[in-house]
């Protein structure tokens, strides 16, 4: 093999190695778990249950993950999903009943939002029918309470035409005497909620159809609304009553980094939030309390003890590497064998070319040996000797590949010019002794 093959092969090997080296890092470079600079969270109204989740949230986050925490303040559900789809916030708080889309990823659910109907004493309402023609706060436009209060009065034959200034919030009740009552649906530590029924001028209605709204709406259940969970002095409610209850879930989307969903479950079921939010969904209730499809980071921690679907999608990827390996091989092989059979032609024609060359060699001997036997003169049988020496140590030089020199014509080759240079050395001694 010549130094020129070896050469060519040494920068093929190398250029090889180079693409396969930037192939890895471009990419390593692209599928890095990668944090925002900020991460943004969107919550729901000041004084809100979301937005108090969400300032707690950002104590552990911003520590956990070394950058800042934005808690932005939202109209509620309704904001936040489209924000999150629009890729304008990180993670999202929202009611269940919005999580359909399948951008979206559950990452765990936080606690129920129980419903509840707030009439004014003095405005003799009893039941959700009585609603019917009465001045009921029921959130803004765009906001998750109003939003879901609507679609729960589908089953009391309520539509919105049928209430009178809807369009206010639930805390309006204190300084606005004309409004008769109001519906949210919220966890049970919503400060203002709180603030609204210890003043004592409102009680709340119980939802006697509540089982029946729970088997119909896969989003809620029936729930109770213990006695005094709202204030304990005078007890509100005064008794145990009867409502429907929704879960709210921390949400982002599917390709979040995990690095910050694992922050963000480490933050909500292993930190001391409970303490500040004790109605938070514990980590071994998860299962009772999340019908949705959790996001798979989420699924392993939840139940690390199933894992059948981890160790199948494991399996499968070993098939599918497995698969790409054979792939490989066979194609390095189909490379392997183009690259030797066109080694082999290379090699075949440069041992062509040396052999025409080398008959070359041999023509110019038999030219000399032709001319010596009819010369006389010995200078010239000197010359003649000369130029067989040159032609054989040229041959000498120039055919170093093993395979030409151990084949049988090289030997012809160095036989005949060994037999000139006897024939020509006697020949001069013939002529110098005459």
């Amino acid at each position: 093999m010549t130094d020129w093959w070896r050469r060519l092969q040494t920068r093929w090997m190398t250029c090889l190695v180079v693409v396969i080296m930037l192939a890895s890092s471009i990419t390593w470079y692209l599928s890095r778990d990668t944090l925002p600079e900020q991460i943004i969270l969107a919550t729901g109204e000041p004084g809100g249950m979301y937005h108090q989740i969400g300032l707690e949230l950002k104590q552990y986050l911003e520590p956990e993950l070394g950058i800042e925490v934005k808690v932005l303040p939202t109209q509620g559900s309704d904001t936040n999903l489209e924000s999150i789809l629009n890729h304008e916030v990180d993670l999202s708080l929202m009611k269940s009943e919005l999580i359909r889309d399948k951008r979206l990823a559950t990452i765990s659910p936080l606690h129920p939002e129980f419903l509840y109907v707030i009439a004014r004493k003095s405005s003799h309402i009893l039941s959700l029918k009585d609603l019917k023609g009465k001045r009921v706060a029921m959130g803004h436009l765009g906001t998750g309470f109003r939003s879901s209060a609507l679609k729960l009065f589908r089953y009391f034959n309520l539509q919105e035409m049928d209430l009178l200034e809807n369009q206010k919030h639930f805390r309006d009740l204190i300084e606005s005497p004309d409004l008769d009552a109001a519906v949210m649906i919220a966890g049970v530590e919503h400060s203002e909620l709180r603030q609204v029924m210890a003043t004592n001028q409102f009680e709340l209605i119980e939802v006697l159809d509540s089982q029946a709204i729970g088997m119909l709406d896969s989003h809620y259940s029936d729930a109770i609304l213990p006695r005094g969970i709202l204030h304990g002095d005078p007890s509100i409610p005064t008794r145990d009553l009867k409502t429907v209850a929704s879960t709210a879930y921390l949400v982002s989307l599917q390709d979040t980094s995990p690095k910050l969903l694992k922050a963000a479950l480490k933050a909500l079921h292993e930190s001391p939030i409970r303490q500040t939010l004790p109605t938070l969904i514990r980590k071994n209730e998860v299962p009772e309390w999340s019908p949705l499809q959790l996001h798979p980071i989420a699924q392993l921690y939840f139940y690390p003890e199933d894992n059948l679907g981890f160790f199948a999608n494991v399996f499968e990827s070993i098939a599918a590497i497995k698969e790409l390996f054979v792939a490989l091989c066979a194609m390095a092989y189909l490379v392997w064998q183009r690259w030797t059979k066109y080694q082999q032609r290379h090699e075949q024609e440069q041992l062509s070319h040396m052999k025409d060359r080398l008959d070359q060699f041999l023509n110019q001997t038999l030219v000399i040996e032709q001319n010596q036997m009819s010369e006389t003169d010995p200078v010239s049988l000197k010359h003649m000797l000369d130029s067989v020496t040159q032609i054989k140590m040229d041959a000498l030089k120039e055919f170093t590949d093993e395979r030409l020199r151990s084949d049988q014509s090289f030997s012809i080759f160095l036989i005949q010019c060994s037999n000139l240079i006897t024939s020509i050395q006697m020949n001069i001694s013939q002529q110098l002794r005459d």
